[in-house]
């Protein structure tokens, strides 16, 4: 007996959890971002005053406090690409469990009933079809 086909509800369920852990780490991915979103620099004389304040005060805290921001920012980026990783090789690994799993049941299961065929089919004379008018040229 050949193994019945998996159904279309089945596979849509299986996949469907990965679909949702995707979409969320995707979604997680796109907040923190959002979260840390640069504020627009100030545009016209605004902008010039606060550029040369920034470049007269090149050791004042709020370089410091950027610094450590940056620094945070990219620690959680570091940790948000491990984690993406982590949840890449996890999702592999639980794939190829459950396809070993499916190749040993289907190994497993005994071959159809076939019919052996004619042994001395090679010894048989070849017959003319209704086809071709009996005709051999």
């Amino acid at each position: 007996m050949a193994a019945e086909p998996e159904s279309r509800s089945s596979r849509r369920v299986r996949y469907g959890g990965v679909l949702a852990l995707l979409v969320a780490v995707l979604v997680a991915v796109g907040m923190s971002q959002n979260s840390y979103g640069q504020d627009e620099p100030p545009t016209g004389a605004a902008s010039a005053s606060a550029q040369a304040a920034t470049s007269d005060s090149v050791g004042s805290p709020t370089d410091v406090e950027k610094q450590s921001e940056l620094r945070q920012q990219s620690a959680l980026a570091g940790l948000l690409v491990l984690a993406l990783l982590c949840v890449v090789f996890l999702t592999l690994m639980i794939c190829v469990v459950l396809w070993a799993r499916r190749m040993r049941r289907l190994t497993n299961q005994p071959l159809p009933d076939q019919h052996p065929g004619d042994p001395l089919w090679y010894l048989r004379k070849p017959v003319a079809k209704a086809d071709d008018g009996g005709s051999d040229d």
